[in-house]
């Protein structure tokens, strides 16, 4: 008979490896019980719950004068339950001539391993009735709510558009969605451990919050023919595109912001991603010699020349080793003394090169930012340049002269026409401002868009100077197509030569053209900017940029009414 003697110390490893288990064992458990218990609450709840999301409606936006631009239509969207499918094929074949969905792409959803499945978003109504009428095993059909745009293709680069989900993708759209997105409900439903909705379930649906409106400072009228008078002037003049603003002095606000080609906001899908941003705040191009006003004022205004002085202006100006000649060629007879006005009048640029002179690099630099050149304008749209003016500690030995006249910088249609608001509005740069007032989705609580920005750039005395001047330029100087009568205009004409792409030298026969004034002169009611990109029949600001200029001067007249500033 054999003894099996026991070992103390195998007997202590034994236990300890027990205890060992069993404490990794409880330490899970209360891991799990104690510190992932939501975690794994929430797992299940999902696992036995369908979580439909209900999307608000988006908020809508508005013109000041009350114009729907984009609100929320109803539309149905039609989604599938392929778990619960017998026949895709089937279903495909007859929701196919509907839809216009290829039978293939939608038996390929209906065949997909799980429970829900988007078909088409956002149909017609007449589609929902025709499915609804065919009692499709496991289609089924959701109302929702999509954006639409009821002036089409107005305002299309302010307003922009938005995504499948209604998220805004662009312009006003973009920039405000968290305002005009709401917050959103959702419905939940009780499903079996399979994922098959109970009958005798819970459903629990919490309301959505629905967006706040928008109400821009544009003005449906203005928008409108200025745009008209672009897309003609584009067409006249054979130019690649064009920009035309319209501001209200006194306050900054943006009337009308248009540039063509623009597109559709209901069917953005079918337009070129290249035409979605809005080229008022993009596009940069250096602005010639509508920088010399700006030029003569810091002059002015620092005392580094009077207003009744007369300058020796030579056919050619020599510095370091460029040679700057004038963009007109001037006459035989024409005298080589100028006054200030007359260097402004008749756009010289070696006059203009000569007060840069009596100044500095320093101060002109200063002054351009004070206009609001080199920085954004946060006129409340996506996607802003802030344009290019670099540091004076940058600069070349040419570029005081180059810039006095608009060269070497480079900057946005709407930093121009925010630029000779300040003559407009007695010397005073205003921020341009795009957003009037927001409103929550029952109109009973409203948010104005106070101003933000302002600043006295010019005193009220060179400001009257320069003012004069700058009327001068229509009244017999390069833009002598732009009178109007009995309105006296003020404004200036710029004809560039368009930069390469690479920024190296300058593109061979191809100019901006444009022309920037206001009026009625003696209270201005509208600082009016138009730019032509690479017109064909003329390269000069007055022939074609000055010619919309008028037209729509001339409508804005005869709708609000302005008063003459001769009788």
């Amino acid at each position: 008979m054999s003894h099996y003697k026991i070992n103390p110390k195998r007997n202590i490893v034994f236990c300890i490896s027990i205890l060992i288990i069993g404490g990794v064992f409880i330490s899970r458990l209360a891991y799990i019980q104690l510190i992932q218990h939501q975690h794994y609450t929430q797992k299940a709840n999902r696992q036995l719950k369908h979580i439909i999301n209900i999307h608000p409606n988006r908020g809508d936006i508005y013109t000041k004068d009350h114009t729907l631009l984009a609100t929320m239509k109803t539309s149905y969207s039609i989604f599938a339950l392929p778990k619960t499918i017998k026949s895709p094929t089937k279903n495909a074949l007859a929701l196919s001539p509907i839809l216009n969905i290829p039978v293939e792409e939608l038996a390929k959803k209906m065949s997909k391993n799980t429970h829900f499945v988007w078909i088409k978003r956002h149909t017609n109504t007449r589609n929902k009735e025709k499915i609804k009428e065919l009692n499709l095993q496991g289609i089924k059909i959701i109302q929702e709510k999509q954006r639409h745009y009821p002036q089409q293709k107005l305002a299309s680069h302010i307003i922009g558009f938005t995504g499948i989900d209604n998220q805004g993708l662009s312009g006003i759209e973009y920039s405000e969605n968290n305002n005009l997105k709401g917050n959103p409900g959702k419905i939940i439903l009780e499903k079996d451990p399979r994922g098959r909705s109970l009958i005798t379930g819970k459903k629990i649906h919490y309301k959505a919050n629905h967006g706040s409106h928008l109400i821009l400072t544009i003005d449906t009228y203005t928008q409108h023919i200025t745009e008209q008078y672009l897309k003609e002037g584009i067409k006249k003049y054979q130019a690649t595109k064009g920009y035309a603003i319209v501001l209200e002095p006194n306050t900054g606000h943006i009337l009308a912001l248009a540039s063509y080609p623009n597109f559709n906001p209901n069917n953005w899908q079918h337009a070129s991603n290249q035409i979605f941003k809005n080229p008022c705040i993009t596009d940069v191009f250096e602005p010639g010699s509508v920088i010399k006003g700006i030029t003569i004022a810091m002059a002015l205004e620092e005392g580094r020349i009077q207003a009744t002085d007369k300058l020796y202006v030579p056919r050619n100006l020599k510095v370091y080793k460029h040679t700057i000649n004038e963009a007109h060629p001037p006459k035989e007879d024409d005298p080589y003394l100028k006054s200030i006005t007359d260097i402004l009048k008749y756009s010289s640029n070696i006059g203009t090169a000569l007060i840069a002179q009596k100044s500095n690099k320093y101060e002109l630099y200063r002054y351009l930012r004070k206009f609001g050149f080199g920085k954004r304008s946060n006129c409340n749209l996506p996607g802003e340049s802030k344009g290019i003016l670099h540091h004076p500690n940058n600069w070349s030995g040419i570029d005081l002269e180059t810039h006095a006249f608009g060269q070497g910088l480079a900057v946005t249609p709407l930093q121009l026409a925010a630029a000779m608001n300040v003559f407009a509005n007695n010397g005073s740069y205003i921020q341009p401002k795009l957003i009037y007032q927001r409103t929550n989705n029952n109109f009973d609580s409203f948010q104005k868009n106070t101003l933000s920005y302002q600043q006295q750039v010019l005193s009220p005395k060179t400001n009257a100077l320069i003012k004069e001047m700058l009327s001068q330029v229509v009244e017999g100087g390069t833009a002598w197509p732009v009178k109007i009568p009995h309105y006296k205009v003020a404004g200036k004409t710029g004809t560039a030569q368009k930069a390469k792409e690479d920024g190296l030298g300058y593109q061979e026969g191809n100019y901006m053209a444009s022309f920037v004034g206001f009026l009625p002169f003696n209270k201005p009611r509208a600082v009016i900017a138009v730019i032509l990109d690479s017109p064909q029949t003329s390269i000069y600001g007055g022939h074609t940029s000055g010619v919309i200029f008028k037209n729509i001067a001339e409508s804005l007249i005869n709708h609000f009414h302005y008063p003459p500033d001769t009788p």
